[in-house]
């Protein structure tokens, strides 16, 4: 019997889930085309994308030279039991500086 509950308890971090190394120019169109499709029909949505904003520049801002940015995503059983995560992290000598999720479930 699935144990959802061991499930939650065993959530891994996103540094254990590395797919794919992505440079910081990838990363940057990425948000760009991100930032094209954003409808800002309202103050609500203006003020939700200027905190999109504002974490998307956090995460560039840890970025220096010699690290490393690599796209993660969970496992299939963490999406299939709505907690999956996706997105990119970035890595310095082996330890998560930064973490941007982009999705989720």
């Amino acid at each position: 019997m699935f144990n959802y509950f061991k499930l939650l308890f065993t959530i891994p971090s996103p540094s254990r889930c590395l797919e794919k190394r992505v440079e910081l120019e990838e990363v940057r169109e990425a948000m760009r085309l991100d930032e094209e499709c954003i409808a800002h029909e309202n103050e609500k949505d203006l003020e939700c994308y200027r905190r999109h904003q504002k974490v998307k520049q956090d995460f560039i801002s840890k970025f220096q030279p010699g690290d490393e940015i690599w796209i993660y995503n969970f496992p299939d059983k963490y999406w299939e039991n709505f907690m999956g995560r996706k997105g990119y992290v970035i890595m310095r000598k082996g330890k998560m500086i930064g973490e941007l999720m982009i999705m989720c479930n």
